[in-house]
């Protein structure tokens, strides 16, 4: 009698586990990401009215290299808090980040302040080796991170990039109409569809 009580016990106890496991829904699997710190993205003036929790990391030119190296696949948005352009795309990304269940690693191309230019980024020439192919160059034909900047790495290799906001938003002060959106949206889950993850 008491096997019994004790086995009767032991199957509630692990339908109760099994109930709260799915309860919570499914785990999120690890990503490399995910070893990295969030960003504090509140310095952001698009911040100021987003409800909802950014899915950035902080990472730097060389985390970037060795997770490149290390056959990662991943999303790599490269920016900074008063760019206006920045702005207008920064809280879509993130809308899609939270959708995907994924995190973005993010370079603060101004977070020494005196840094005046995504030239001075640190690592500036290993970022130019890594991405060069997708920079545009500048008034010296020498590459030049223009931000925003979103890079797509598949295996560690770069596969696509999207550079700016929409080809149709002329004035940064402007947000984006609902068919930007959905045209920016569907241009970046595109390209994260192609990453696999």
């Amino acid at each position: 009698m008491k096997r019994i009580v004790l086995i009767s016990f032991a199957l509630a106890a692990l339908m109760l586990l099994a109930a709260c496991a799915q309860a919570r829904g499914p785990a999120q699997p690890y990503t490399a990401l995910d070893a990295y710190e969030l960003a504090d993205m509140s310095g952001y003036d698009c911040a100021a009215t987003y409800e909802k929790d950014y899915q950035f990391v902080n990472v730097t030119v060389a985390d970037v290299a060795a997770e490149m190296d290390a056959g990662t696949s991943f999303v790599l948005y490269a920016g900074f808090s008063t760019c206006p352009w920045c702005n207008v795309i920064l809280n879509h990304l993130n809308d899609i980040a939270i959708e995907r269940g994924l995190k973005i690693a993010y370079i603060d191309t101004r977070s020494d302040p005196s840094w005046k230019s995504n030239l001075d980024l640190k690592d500036y020439d290993l970022f130019v080796e890594r991405f060069g192919s997708a920079l545009q160059t500048d008034d010296n034909n020498r590459p030049h991170l223009y931000a925003p900047h979103i890079f797509f790495v598949r295996n560690g290799q770069l596969v696509a990039d999207y550079a700016g906001t929409v080809p149709s938003q002329e004035k940064p002060q402007d947000e984006l109409s609902d068919a930007q959106i959905k045209e920016f949206v569907s241009a970046i889950n595109n390209d994260i569809d192609m990453l696999g993850i």
